[in-house]
């Protein structure tokens, strides 16, 4: 533990060590639905091996090997041989020295009693990128599942690729992971990954393992480039699912990533070259996803921030609706004005009900010509309050802000314009942090929830804290982000008609969001935008009557997520919890 704590200083500094260890304290059990994955029976094992599917598949798994220390190596091919889905066919390309011969000997040992099993023996090493072409090019199977040559695959890691292609016509599929020791007797660190999220693999491979792609996809793609080694699985997941018409993410750990002192499982930072080499393969899909911008380090090894260049300075209109409370609509509109880094904005402050004649004495003394106060007359309806704004507004972007925040980072409204701007973004939300520096919201899952329908993720980590693998450090998709502070194009907003009036108070936001999902759109939550929020102090906390009767009338609209449950909340977690957990 005290060598952790000095690699972590040396990697991110004290402040950032301390924070971490402050998280690890306060949550100290992970609040896990499911603490760890079940083994699988004997029965069910059988029943997987006499399953007979709708089509007939061989995988190929593809594995390089160079200089495999032999354990690893038995271990890893036992695993494979062990799938309750017998069509497979295992592609090994041996770039190993004239010092490690016993590598192919021990391979031969096993091809002799399977005959599944392919071997050739390289004359020389060509790289991790050049071995595993070499694996590629051997392969005569409809897919292809990438293994390391010193991990494990979970006995029933092909039997559920194929529930997978043969249930939804996946193209390429990839499943959670976990990690293991040099001796395979301990499996930790689980990485329950969200479905497929674009912006969050931008930021960092969460892919990774078990990755299968349809020989389809891949023969369009091309093998592995050699410019990317170190990251040539990253740059290769990234092409790959720039192609993939279906992308399905198998919500359990079939993988068991093998952690020793010269892996990257142990230490990003033990191949630092890989670093340079992943964010180099962000730049080059964002070149042939026709957006511009590119990727940069953040102070987390691994993890990348992309900056997308603005394509213009377009007008935004920021919707507040307000009433009385003119210390914190001061406190917000100075934040604006003085902080803001972008300046081709103006402030609707939507008036409604306001009884204080100090109120109105602070709209008469406001100078500032982008600020204009407009009056909403009848009873409080946020969706209502913000749609009448919203046609008021002159501005090419709509964002809709609460009374109740201050501005943390002064270039919030570049970081929220630049993803709102890509034809794909319906709507894009921010960090909204309590008063002690806390997280009030870093994205919303939807839940099935009795009590409530939707929950804020990460409530009450510290806002400098990297999160469950980084996700509160990166940019990522998620199903919604809160209406307290949400950019969303008018073009958008128009499409979608707005808020639901008839969720006046609770989930109209949310039920936003997921009209814009599907549309086709996506929802942001970037880390990099940041503000306060004190948290409807206008308003109050509301009445309990109408929250349940809105949870229930949104449950029933969005009964899906029920049935599914929301793509980017793992359900291995308890959906209450949010993140709020540590391992």
């Amino acid at each position: 533990m005290v060598l952790k704590v000095i690699h972590s200083i040396k990697a991110h500094g004290v402040k950032a060590t301390l924070i971490k260890i402050r998280e690890r304290l306060r949550r100290k059990h992970p609040l896990l639905s499911v603490p760890v994955q079940a083994q699988l029976t004997p029965e069910e094992l059988e029943s997987q091996r006499n399953t007979v599917f709708p089509r007939r598949i061989t995988f190929s798994i593809i594995t390089p090997l160079y200089n495999t220390p032999l354990n690893y190596l038995r271990e890893m091919l036992a695993s494979v041989c062990a799938q309750t889905y017998a069509d497979w066919e295992l592609c090994l390309a041996d770039g190993s020295d004239a010092a490690h011969r016993d590598v192919g000997a021990a391979v031969k040992q096993y091809a002799k009693q399977d005959k599944r099993i392919r071997y050739i023996k390289l004359s020389e090493n060509n790289g991790i990128a050049g071995n595993t072409n070499a694996c590629i090019n051997m392969a005569a199977g409809e897919y292809i599942a990438f293994l390391d040559h010193d991990d494990l695959l979970t006995a029933d890691a092909l039997y559920e690729n194929m529930k997978v292609i043969c249930g939804e016509g996946a193209d390429f599929i990839f499943s959670d992971e976990d990690k293991t020791d040099e001796t395979a007797s301990r499996f930790f660190e689980p990485h329950f990954k969200p479905g497929f999220s674009p912006d969050y693999l931008r930021s960092n491979n969460y892919i990774c393992h078990l990755a299968v792609v349809s020989k389809e996809v891949a023969d369009k793609i091309g093998l592995l480039d050699t410019a990317y080694n170190g990251a040539q699985d990253f740059d290769f997941v990234l092409r790959a699912t720039e192609k993939a018409e279906k992308i399905c993410h198998i919500p359990k750990i079939l993988y068991h990533w093998r952690i020793h002192a010269a892996s990257t499982a142990s230490d990003i930072a033990n191949k630092a070259y890989a670093i340079d080499a992943g964010r180099r393969a962000i730049d080059a899909h964002l070149t042939r996803m026709n957006l511009a911008g590119n990727a940069e380090e953040t102070k987390y090894p691994g993890w990348c921030r992309v900056r997308y260049a603005l394509l213009s300075k377009p007008l935004v209109s920021i919707v507040i609706p307000s009433k009385d409370h003119t210390a914190d609509l001061s406190a917000c509109l100075r934040s604006i004005q003085t902080k803001s880094t972008y300046e081709n904005f103006e402030i609707i402050v939507a008036e409604n009900n306001s009884e204080d004649p100090k109120t109105f004495a602070f709209y008469d003394k406001i100078k500032d010509a982008r600020v204009r106060v407009i009056r909403y007359e009848g009873p409080f309806n946020f969706s209502k309050i913000n749609n009448f704004a919203a046609g008021h507004a002159n501005g090419e972007y709509l964002l809709f802000l609460n009374n109740d925040t201050e501005v943390l980072s002064p270039g919030w409204l570049e970081e929220m314009l630049m993803y709102a701007q890509r034809p794909d973004v319906g709507a894009v939300g921010a960090k909204l942090c309590y008063k002690d520096l806390t997280v009030q919201h870093a994205g919303v899952v939807v839940t099935a929830l009795k009590d409530s329908a939707a929950h804020h993720v990460f409530v009450g980590t510290h806002k400098d804290y990297h999160g469950y693998f980084g996700r509160l450090a990166v940019a990522q998709n998620y199903s919604a982000v809160t209406g307290a502070c949400l950019m969303t194009a008018k073009r958008v907003f128009k499409k979608l008609n707005g808020f639901d009036e008839s969720l006046a108070v609770n989930f109209n936001d949310i039920d936003y969001c997921l009209r814009a999902i599907d549309e086709g759109l996506r929802v942001v939550w970037t880390p990099f935008a940041e503000l306060f929020h004190y948290e409807s102090k206008s308003r109050g906390s509301g009445d309990t009557e109408r929250l349940f009767k809105e949870s229930a009338a949104f449950s029933e609209k969005w009964v899906k997520y029920a049935e599914t449950g929301d793509p980017f909340y793992n359900p291995n977690f308890d959906p209450s919890k949010g993140y709020n957990f540590e391992y």
